[in-house]
């Protein structure tokens, strides 16, 4: 995480091609993805606008009120996919179950 907020934090655009390839790796925390995309957006602004943190600047635990509403649909878009990849393994756990044969006392 340090590295990935050295790199937004250069303020070189050059590390964007870095982030993204990273943003492609599978083995991310859910926590990261937004970060590392706040720290994309954070390069990609003008030299002379107002260079904000993006997500994740500050305390670990506090969301930055300046993500952008894009990057608040894309968190909420996965949460409930999560929530219905859930519900469906939970019913297809119970669909086993219901097959098994009595357990053997």
């Amino acid at each position: 995480m340090a590295a990935i907020y050295a790199l937004g934090g250069r303020g070189d655009a050059t590390a964007i091609p870095a982030l993204e390839a990273l943003l492609k790796s599978d083995d991310l925390s859910i926590e990261m993805v937004p970060m590392i995309k706040g720290q994309i957006a954070r390069l990609k602004k003008p030299a002379g606008g107002k260079a904000s943190g993006g997500y994740g600047d500050g305390d670990a635990g506090e969301e930055s009120s300046e993500r952008s509403d894009g990057e608040r649909v894309t968190t909420e878009q996965r949460l409930e996919k999560l929530e219905r990849l859930l519900q469906e393994m939970s019913e297809r756990l119970k669909s086993i179950e219901k097959r098994l044969p009595p357990p053997k006392q």
